[in-house]
């Protein structure tokens, strides 16, 4: 009987201990998810910035009380999606340049 006895206790032991564990990756989980949404809208800012997204601030009428600290209106974007808008930016801005540099030389008769 004590055998089994201390059987039950090492059982109810390793279940509190599950349970402490499951409510650590519980509390865990919580944290990276606010992580992650702190990390996209500081990166949805800066790529928002970049790409002349409106300012909150400048329309008072719809944001009232609003400052440069709100940030710009992104919508419903996320960070790979602006990432995506500003790399299709780079790119046209990239073949932009290579355009001028091209007509530039054959203007100045390098070409």
């Amino acid at each position: 009987m004590l055998h089994s006895l201390r059987e039950q206790i090492d059982q109810d032991k390793n279940e509190m201990d599950d349970i402490q564990k499951i409510k650590m990756l519980e509390l865990e989980v919580q944290r990276l998810r606010k992580a992650l949404s702190v990390q996209n809208s500081e990166i949805s800012q800066i790529l928002g910035k970049a790409l002349d997204f409106p300012w909150y601030f400048l329309d008072q009428e719809n944001f009232t009380g609003s400052t440069e600290k709100c940030g710009v209106c992104v919508g419903d974007r996320t960070a790979e999606s602006l990432a995506e808008e500003a790399a299709g930016k780079i790119r046209m801005y990239k073949d932009f340049l290579e355009q001028l540099h091209s007509a530039s030389s054959t203007l100045l008769g390098k070409n």
